[in-house]
């Protein structure tokens, strides 16, 4: 399951141009403990509880109207 997850991530990340850091949709993002921007992030390092959370938190903001 892990592995399906960052493959979708991995999908939003090209569609959205690498989360670049000016679209504000991916600034501050929280992983529970801090806030940083997304593209900073290493997704295979979480594991899969805190990777499903934070997986939910990216399709919701990549479907937000900015």
């Amino acid at each position: 399951m892990k592995e399906l997850i960052l493959k979708r991530i991995e999908e939003i990340r090209r569609h959205e141009n690498g989360f670049r850091k000016g679209t504000m949709k991916w600034d501050n993002f929280s992983t529970g403990t801090d806030k940083r921007h997304i593209s900073e992030m290493d997704f295979s390092e979480f594991n899969d509880h805190d990777l499903v959370f934070l997986f939910e938190r990216i399709i919701r903001r990549y479907n937000q109207q900015m």
